[in-house]
């Protein structure tokens, strides 16, 4: 699959592969041409088993905003591939190369512990805790990517273990360890531990650990035996890789290792604590269903039982920071979604929903004032919960909105309905149907005005000034039924009267002999009625008359139309002159030469209007052909030597060329784009014929400048600069 593609390719024409993030993961960072942002792609074959596991995390986790989770948008596939379209992913992979010392691991495993507690007392596990999905930016910032693999169906103390393990020996990750005998083997001389949390991975490892509540309770004897013993003191067994340096402070490496599991883990708590299902929020308890820490040791109700700051067994200043970093944490995903919802006007619409979510975040910043940080962290996440709620629904209230723009539009409230359609715009600012009806909403007065004041001249029988306010109440609302209506009422009335007046004028002039003018009446009320019978019986009775007279009537027209210069009324007169005698030789001469007049006015027309085509050598070739052609017509008409003589003067314009002076800093390559390279100089002077020239500057070290010089015909000397001043870092 990783050598399917690379870099550059287009996909599912829209997508670009710009770089591979995940081998394991099918992974790759693009671009989406069709929406012009950045994102990740998981690519798989349209056969592999586990494009099921892509469409139950399209299933699971779409629609859903965390700051420390790749968000996924949608699912695209052909008759080869399938690939989950999520967020831009970072440049590189977590690794795990250099052993971590306990000592600073331990303070940093408790939140990552207190995490996988509470998620497992919900009754989810993760099933496919790996390191694979844990990425982090060059800046630091980590994310954790929703399942693309099927889950390994391992308990996730044991996937925790193996994490440990890998952290703390920078080996050891994809190990087999999950017989008991194994663990010896694994936890051999190199880098010195206490016995304690030799024991304690060992077990996990081993998957004898009762649970991950009990993991967290023997961490925690290993905390309080750090802040009161040495290691030199306390017995200790190595544990994996073997060090020649014995035992080393945590370096970066395993410094950002530690934090990214610990968000890695504690975004997948959100996660499932938001998609675990809507819960009521009581305005003045906290739930009972969320486990909470408090520093007096009180807790919510329900199970499991909280973790007071007596039994875990963190110092104070270990249990502040922990609190600290929860409240940031519920902090940071509060204003993540409370943005996201606002973007789509959720305040405007959201209603009580909207402020009981709102009053729950001002609740929790004053608890944060009051230094009461796990109270404002779970009032934060209520506020969170309740602001993805309505994310979640803002097809529901789109709809709504909808329906209640229409209604108010059909009650002729214009004030609701430009309200209900404005707000919907919010949610989908592209709607169609939206954005006709907030239009229709501000026209709304003007159109029942208009169609009111129609009404009354119509009955008064003036249908000329009735269908005209019609037609006005249409223009400002296309949508409305009663303009429509009245127009189409008027027309037929006034249609019927003009096809009567019509027919009347056809007859008189048929028998007064002018069959030219009883025709085009004819015309003109077969237009109205093409079907009608009258019209059909009338025709054939002036197509038997008027042929011959036609045809001289039209000879002299067509000669006429020639020395006025209409050249397309003789083209057609000749036409029709052919169509009533075929061999006419005079109508066959007059059509073709009429035919060659045009065609060169109108290449003339061509050149004149677009006089920057004349820049281009072969377009003035081609001018010049056409110059020849009109010589050799002989005596051409005065518009064709008008045109003529102004053709010739945009040519020689076009091939008079103009100085231009270019200055650069003598360091920049410079080149004229398709034509030459000038090389490097502070000034320089260039004849240039007129036309669009594009200047590329190129310096080492420099990043590559662009610029478009326009020289127009005519034009004085022109200066221009162009240099690289922008280093590359």
């Amino acid at each position: 699959m990783p050598n399917s593609f690379s870099s550059g390719d287009r996909i599912f024409s829209r997508f670009e592969l710009v770089e591979h993030v995940s081998m394991t993961l099918n992974l790759w960072r693009g671009r989406d041409e069709r929406t012009g942002r950045d994102c990740s792609l998981s690519v798989l074959s349209s056969d592999n088993p586990h494009v099921k596991c892509l469409h139950r995390t399209l299933k699971r986790f779409r629609g859903l905003a965390f700051t420390s989770l790749l968000p996924v948008h949608e699912l695209v596939s052909d008759d080869d591939w399938v690939a989950l379209v999520i967020g831009e992913a970072p440049l590189r992979t977590v690794e795990c190369a250099t052993p971590v010392g306990y000592q600073e691991l331990i303070p940093q495993i408790s939140g990552l512990l207190l995490a996988l507690e509470s998620l497992h007392a919900q009754g989810i596990t993760h099933g496919c805790l790996n390191l694979s999905h844990i990425l982090r930016s060059e800046s630091g910032k980590i994310v954790l990517v929703p399942p693309l693999q099927p889950e390994t169906g391992k308990d996730d103390v044991v996937e925790l273990g193996r994490l440990l393990l890998a952290i703390l020996t920078g080996d050891g990750a994809d190990e087999d360890v999950s017989e008991p005998n194994h663990r010896v083997e694994l936890l051999k001389s190199g880098i010195p531990v206490p016995a304690l949390l030799n024991q304690v991975v060992s077990d996990m490892l081993a998957g004898v650990s009762p649970g991950i509540r009990d993991v967290r309770r023997r961490f925690d004897d290993v905390t309080r035996m750090g802040a009161s013993e040495n290691i030199n003191e306390s017995p200790a067994t190595p544990v994996a890789v073997p060090s020649e340096a014995g035992p080393s402070r945590l370096s970066a490496a395993g410094r950002s290792i530690i934090l990214l599991v610990i968000a890695a883990v504690g975004a997948l708590v959100w996660i499932v604590y938001v998609t675990s299902g809507p819960r009521t929020i009581p305005d003045d308890s906290p739930r009972s269903s969320v486990p909470r820490v408090t520093g007096e040791g009180g807790a919510s109700s329900g199970e499991p039982s909280p973790i007071t700051a007596e039994e875990d067994g963190a110092t104070p200043s270990l249990r502040d920071e922990l609190n600290r970093k929860t409240m940031e944490s519920a902090l940071d995903e509060w204003l993540d979604a409370h943005r996201v919802l606002e973007g789509v006007g959720g305040d405007k619409w959201g209603g009580e929903k909207y402020l009981q979510t709102f009053s729950h975040a001002k609740q929790a910043d004053s608890d944060v004032l009051n230094a009461q940080l796990l109270q404002a962290a779970e009032k934060y996440a209520w506020a969170t919960e309740g602001a993805r709620e309505l994310y979640i629904a803002r097809d529901e209230h789109f709809a709504r909105l909808l329906d209640d723009g229409n209604s108010a539009l059909e009650k002729q409230d214009a004030v609701a309905a430009s309200q209900a359609f404005r707000y919907a715009l919010l949610i989908k600012p592209n709607h169609e149907l939206a954005a006709i009806g907030k239009q229709r909403a501000k026209t709304l007065d003007n159109v029942l005005d208009l169609l009111q004041t129609a009404t009354a001249e119509e009955g008064a029988g003036r249908l000329e000034t009735a269908r005209d306010l019609f037609a006005r109440a249409l223009e400002l609302d296309p949508h409305d039924v009663n303009a429509k209506g009245g127009l189409s009422r008027i027309d037929s009335i006034v249609d019927e009267q003009k096809f009567n007046t019509l027919m009347s004028a056809s007859l008189q002039f048929y028998e007064t002999g002018d069959l030219a003018s009883a025709k085009r009446t004819l015309s003109e009320a077969a237009a109205l009625r093409p079907a009608a019978a009258a019209v059909k019986e009338f025709r054939k009775t002036l197509e038997t008359a008027t042929r011959l007279q036609q045809a001289r009537e039209l000879e002299r027209n067509a000669v006429t139309a020639e020395q006025d210069e209409d050249w397309q009324e003789a083209l057609e007169l000749y036409r029709q002159i052919l169509n009533i005698l075929p061999a006419s030789t005079t109508a066959q001469t007059g059509k073709s030469r009429v035919e060659t007049v045009i065609t060169l006015s109108a290449q003339l027309l061509h050149y004149i209007g677009q006089p920057d085509l004349l820049f281009r050598d072969d377009v003035r070739s081609s001018a010049r052909l056409v110059l020849e052609e009109v010589k050799e017509l002989g005596k051409p008409s005065k518009r064709l030597q008008t045109n003529t003589a102004k053709l010739l003067a945009l040519i020689e314009r076009a091939e008079t060329p103009v100085p231009v002076r270019i200055r650069s800093d003598g360091q920049t390559e410079v080149t004229i784009l398709r034509i030459k390279n000038i090389g490097g100089f502070e000034s320089r002077e260039l004849m240039l014929r007129p036309g669009i020239y594009t200047f590329v500057g190129q310096r080492s070290g420099y990043r590559d400048v662009r610029s478009t010089l326009n020289i127009e015909p005519g034009s004085k000397s022109t200066v221009f600069t162009i240099q690289c001043t922008e280093p590359i870092f």
